[in-house]
């Protein structure tokens, strides 16, 4: 599968994107004492940059320097990568390292003090610890608030997914340069998969998901772009939709030895592109805190350090994520031209102490892409 990132700013609060999977520098620090080097190199993009476009004819407002800039400044590439490679990547490390994986397990019950799980079968199973990482709407979440109810908020922004035939682009001459000499490219493969975010304040419960609705919707709401996302949009045979969710910031992730990490604790929007990572980090952190555990009555401890530090990292992460749909997010206007003004150094190569855009602006970097656990 080809993917690539170009973002375009908005028109009316609409925002669209090609875009893969990042990581911080915090999992190449990580990577060789986990064994993920000779995994992920394989099939990691190192993007040069990433480009942001004014939505109606595509002129470059914003640039992202990230190979070598990364390298250089955070002693670890800007890696992307498709999230279904990731995934089989992680399932072959677990394997390789003796982790049974067991599929179709439903929970139905936890223990929080034990700890154990029972699933669906009525099968009991006991560890030493217990953790909960996926989806926004874990019921593990209430558990670990004591009963407390802590729904997923709608952010007001929903997103479309397709993929297109890479041959499409191939032979069509306006848009084959995607493929040429792209941005953001991960991999060469049959697919371009096509993410398209946009503002939408309508009632998931009132989407029709037969195809001919998504389809004529998506293109109503792109209407007037730029005419080589047009023409990718023009591609598009069927697509997805499904609304972008930020879970609400927790006080707590852990609950006796039972721990919430990854979405289940903050799942995020799109904006900064460190959803998953932050989830590595999560894996990276709580790994760390546990190796310095010498009795079982000190997982305790470890635990209550592990949650400290990821809370006040992961709500952070979730904020700048939120602001970054904001600042992309402006209605043509004085605020949206003083925004693209104030981009202007970056895309002419020019030093620069500050910038708008959330993945350029130096203060961000640092403490977004510069982080360690401990």
């Amino acid at each position: 599968m080809s993917l690539a990132k170009v973002s375009y700013e908005t028109k009316e609060s609409t925002w669209a994107g090609w875009s893969g999977y990042s990581n911080s520098s915090e999992f190449h620090a990580a990577a060789p004492e986990a064994g993920t080097w000779s995994l992920f190199g394989e099939i990691c993009y190192r993007a040069p940059k990433g480009i942001e476009r004014r939505w109606e004819y595509g002129k470059v407002i914003g640039r992202t320097r990230l190979f070598p800039a990364f390298r250089e400044q955070f002693d670890a590439p800007y890696w992307v990568v498709h999230k279904v490679h990731f995934l089989e990547a992680m399932h072959k490390l677990a394997v390789d390292l003796g982790v049974s994986i067991e599929l179709a397990s439903k929970v139905t019950s936890y223990d929080v003090h034990h700890p154990s799980i029972t699933l669906a079968t009525g099968s009991i199973i006991h560890a030493d610890l217990r953790h909960r990482c996926r989806r926004v709407n874990s019921s593990t979440r209430k558990i670990v608030l004591g009963g407390k109810e802590s729904l997923p908020q709608r952010t007001g922004f929903s997103a479309y997914r397709a993929v297109v035939d890479i041959k499409r682009i191939q032979n069509d001459p306006d848009v084959s340069w995607l493929l040429e000499k792209p941005s953001f490219n991960l991999c060469t493969g049959k697919s371009f998969n096509v993410v398209l975010n946009h503002e939408d304040l309508s009632d998931p419960a009132d989407w029709r998901q037969d195809k001919d609705w998504r389809l004529s919707n998506m293109r109503k709401d792109f209407e007037g772009w730029d005419p080589v996302l047009s023409k990718i949009i023009g591609m598009i045979d069927k697509t997805m939709k499904w609304p972008l969710y930020s879970s609400s910031i927790m006080r707590r992730w852990v609950s006796g030895k039972l721990v919430v990490l990854g979405d289940a604790a903050h799942a995020m929007v799109p904006y900064m592109s460190q959803g998953s990572a932050i989830a590595v980090e999560d894996g990276v952190a709580i790994a760390r805190c546990l190796r310095k555990v010498s009795t079982k009555n000190k997982i305790y401890l470890a635990l209550s350090i592990f949650e400290k530090v990821r809370i006040r990292r992961a709500s952070q992460m979730q904020e700048a994520s939120l602001l970054n749909s904001k600042i992309w997010h402006f209605p043509d206007g004085p605020i949206q031209r003083a925004r693209d003004q104030a981009m202007r150094p970056e895309i002419e190569d020019l030093p620069f102490s500050h910038s708008p855009n959330q993945w350029s602006n130096p203060a961000t970097q640092m403490w977004c892409y510069g982080y360690g656990s401990f």
